[in-house]
């Protein structure tokens, strides 16, 4: 496999030192989302598993679990997200594993597993604030309130941003940008549209620079949605519209099945519910194929609503239906990975009792070898008493001794 000669030149400084990782980690961070950089982390993980380079294969893991991510294959992101993090946990890399826990509370929050996206979110927060880790911990912040923002808890969402405003560390360029556009979506909700519409310039001011296109598309939807809440729908049309373009020209799927979604609510507020349909019906058809969940029950549940409105009681009825099935197979899955992770924790727990009965059985060796051959019986107890108190702390130790010829025990007592 290949990955070039730079590449490789910072493959192998990895055996010198794995801190060499950081080399790495910006070669495949500058263009993570195409097929070379699939063969650089495919050939990452190689070298890694070649030289058992535990903390780089974590690593790899977890830039395959963002690959996936953007390729919309959500379940395998998930999967590597999570071989990344019980990587990091072996090696109780406590610093690095809230990336893995911040891939986590991503994927799951786009795939509408609101609830497990909130306990990896929270997970990686402790994390970040046993270790200090304040750049992941901003990130893990950000993206736990638009996991809040899309659960409609926006005065949760509200109360993030204003620990992120706590914290003592200056956001990066790419930390800014969804930084601003979650407080312009929750000024959009529980504030005010108009101070939403300035955090929206001013981020567009930032991205003609950074030229991220998701963002830009994201803030034209946003702009569209702070002209809707304001009452005017002709400029909420225009930006929805600028933003559905935008997206098609640039290939967006999931950015523009989120802009006909907010569109279709307009639609529906000014009663053009034929267009309402014919966008609700094309993310039915856009999502289905990439697994947007969310915006597919939303969708199902808008169409429902719409049809049960026109007395068109058959229409419903199937909208509804689809909308009860996708949750339920939304639920399913998320109890499928509770209980994944409760029979993981559940290994873990046996390991350690094999763990410590392995203690326990080195334990009683070493006292066998030294007292086999010494019969004084204060010096025995002492070395018992020695051997326990390296396992256990202990204020007093005390040990039972048969005696056979005079058919009784004795007692011996030590501090």
């Amino acid at each position: 496999m290949g990955g070039g000669g730079m590449f490789e030149k910072e493959l192998n400084k990895l055996i010198e030192s794995e801190d060499n990782i950081e080399c790495i980690k910006d070669i495949i961070s500058k263009d993570i989302y195409n097929e070379k950089q699939k063969e650089n982390i495919e050939r990452l993980l190689e070298f890694s598993s070649e030289n058992q380079l535990f903390r780089s294969e974590a690593w790899g893991y977890y830039f395959l679990g963002w690959y996936y991510f953007d390729e919309s294959n959500y379940e395998q992101a998930v999967d590597n997200f999570m071989i990344s993090y019980e990587l990091f946990d072996k090696l109780n890399n406590k610093y690095e594993i809230a990336y893995a826990c911040n891939g986590l509370t991503n994927v799951y929050c786009l795939m509408g597993q609101y609830k497990l996206s909130n306990e990896w979110g929270l997970k990686g927060i402790s994390f970040c604030e046993e270790t200090r880790n304040n750049k992941a911990m901003i990130i893990l912040l950000v993206n736990t309130c638009i996991n809040y923002i899309q659960m409609e808890y926006y005065d949760k969402a509200f109360e993030i941003i204003e620990s992120i405003e706590g914290i003592d560390s200056e956001l990066t360029k790419s930390q800014q940008i969804p930084y601003m556009l979650a407080k312009a979506e929750i000024e959009i909700n529980i504030g005010s549209p108009d101070k939403a519409l300035k955090i929206i310039e001013q981020a567009m001011k930032i991205e003609s620079v950074n030229d991220i296109k998701t963002v830009i598309g994201e803030l034209f939807k946003l702009k569209g949605m702070a002209y809707l809440k304001t009452g005017k729908y002709d400029l909420s049309e225009s930006q929805f519209e600028k933003s559905y373009n935008f997206c098609v020209k640039y290939d967006l799927i999931y950015e523009k099945c989120s802009t006909m979604l907010q569109w279709s609510k307009l639609c529906i507020l000014t009663e053009n519910y034929e267009k309402s349909v014919e966008l609700l019906n094309q993310i039915i058809i856009t999502s289905s194929s990439n697994k947007f969940n969310p915006i597919m029950r939303e969708a199902f549940h808008s169409l429902y609503s719409i049809y049960k409105k026109q007395g068109e009681s058959e229409k419903a009825l199937h909208y509804l239906e689809k909308y009860i099935k996708i949750n339920d197979e939304m639920y399913d899955y998320e109890q499928s990975q509770l209980m994944a992770e409760m029979n993981l924790n559940n290994t873990k727990r046996v390991a350690e009792q094999y763990k410590q009965l392995y203690k326990r059985t080195e334990l009683l060796s070493s006292i066998g070898q030294r007292i086999i051959s010494n019969l004084d019986l204060t010096l025995i107890i002492r070395i018992i008493h020695e051997e326990i108190s390296k396992l256990i702390d202990v204020d007093y130790f005390g040990i039972a001794v048969y005696d056979n010829e005079k058919n009784q025990s004795e007692y011996y007592f030590m501090k």
